[in-house]
């Protein structure tokens, strides 16, 4: 299925959650930085059937997995977005 950016509402365009089909994907860890639009819709599954999606940026990958894969890690769902 494909990505697709969806904005937490009109009145914050740059506030977006990845979506692929009807998953939503967290980003995880401590240090999460904001992303450019095309860097979010680089975001590919690690493995096959697996649980946990990479973004790329410049400042290296980001890990993003669904709320079903989430177990204790600090996540969040809208992601900043930046020009």
């Amino acid at each position: 299925m494909p990505l697709r950016l969806e904005a937490v509402d009109a009145k914050h365009a740059d506030r977006l959650a990845v979506m692929q089909g009807p998953l939503a994907l967290f980003a995880v860890g401590d240090a999460i930085p904001s992303f450019s639009r095309a860097e979010l819709m680089t975001a590919a599954q690690v493995s096959a059937g697996g649980a946990e999606w990479r973004v790329n940026t410049s400042g290296g990958a980001q890990r993003f997995k669904p709320y079903f894969a989430v177990s204790t890690e600090k996540t969040r769902l809208y992601q900043n977005v930046v020009a």
